[in-house]
């Protein structure tokens, strides 16, 4: 059976290069045996600043892209993006290119700023509006984001496809939880609530818990934060940059609470779902489509945004309270088991190509 030639688009695979969660999305949709991917990726690496070398690395992508459609026969171009100024004005170039090409486009929005609300500027609102009315088909996270999806496109053109972890990649042997271990994998940045975690752990060290806090990843306040935590949680904190592999698995095996107290922009945490995965209670905001899937003090717990007091209410009890973090981990651990199957993440995908091209 001949495969189906898709170009893919999105963050760096790479996770020695990206913390993105986009990235693990693109090395997920890169094993579907039904497809050749041809990846082309895109945006900063992790730590990368935006200027001129930045503007120079987007013309380059154009040019690649264009050599790729030309080279290739391509049957469906899948765009991974956020709805982010710089995201968006990065794929919207693709896509055109891609349109000019006579190309079948899927794409497949991972969050972002602009998901839930329109933004005030005229020239992004233009590309908003040309990417959606170009795109053949939408790909969304959820019901919820399908349903409150607000640009004024029609809702037959939007598919739900909840994102989905390989799980044949964690490893057999991983060390066993350690208590009062919690854990924060991501982008550090101000829409992951970073700085409203740090008072909050300040707060638990006044208050003499005990803990030990993790930190994964990278993003524009690395710097800021980690001094910041050294500062406040010496004896407390270990800073682990990115982390991939092995490394990362073990890290949050070792862990009992994962946490994300996002203010804005998520859409479905690939580190949630490994989290979930491994079973630990995973504390997390109502942000995007972590509502639809985390229900408070059944198999997460919620927080409440731009709040570190609740934050640190949440934590204490955690920490103070010997069964919850398990119990909780442990339902997380069936919910993801049975509503997260690649199987069916493969099927769903497979059939929006094919759909395309048919």
């Amino acid at each position: 059976m001949k495969r189906i030639k898709i170009l893919l688009t999105g963050s760096n695979p790479n996770a020695k290069k990206n913390v993105a969660g986009i990235g693990t999305v693109i090395k997920v949709l890169e094993k579907n045996t039904n497809i050749e991917p041809i990846t082309i990726p895109v945006g900063r690496s992790s730590g990368e600043k935006r200027g001129v070398s930045w503007i120079i690395s987007l013309l380059k992508k154009k040019i690649e892209v264009k050599s790729i459609i030309k080279n290739n026969k391509i049957d469906v171009g899948h765009i991974n993006t956020c709805m982010n100024p710089p995201a968006l004005l990065r794929d919207y170039y693709i896509l055109k290119q891609v349109r000019k090409h006579g190309i079948k486009t899927i794409l497949h929005i991972h969050g972002g700023k602009y998901l839930f609300k329109k933004t005030k500027n005229i020239f992004l609102k233009y590309i908003i509006d040309r990417m959606l009315v170009k795109s053949d088909l939408i790909i969304v996270l959820s019901e919820y984001e399908k349903e409150h999806f607000p640009y004024n496109i029609s809702k037959t053109k939007i598919e739900v496809l909840k994102n989905c972890i390989d799980t044949k990649q964690i490893p057999n042997h991983l060390p066993n939880s350690q208590k009062a271990n919690i854990i924060y994998m991501g982008r550090i940045v101000e829409s992951k609530g970073i700085e409203d975690l740090c008072i909050a752990l300040k707060l638990l060290a006044e208050k003499k818990i005990d803990f030990h806090f993790n930190l994964c990843g990278s993003g524009p306040l690395q710097t800021k934060i980690v001094e910041q935590l050294k500062s406040i949680i010496p004896e407390k904190f270990t800073f682990h940059g990115i982390v991939s592999g092995d490394k990362k698995w073990s890290l949050l095996s070792q862990s009992e609470i994962f946490i994300l107290p996002s203010r804005w922009g998520e859409g479905l945490p690939m580190a949630l779902l490994e989290a979930m995965a491994l079973g630990k209670c995973a504390v997390v905001t109502n942000d995007a489509s972590m509502k639809m899937i985390i229900k408070d003090r059944q198999n997460g717990i919620l927080v409440k945004k731009h709040n570190p007091d609740d934050i640190f209410k949440k934590l204490k009890e955690l920490l103070t309270t010997k069964d919850i973090p398990n119990e909780v981990g442990q339902r997380a651990k069936k919910y993801f088991q049975n509503n997260f199957s690649l199987k069916e993440y493969y099927h769903g995908i497979n059939n929006l190509y094919n759909r395309l091209l048919n």
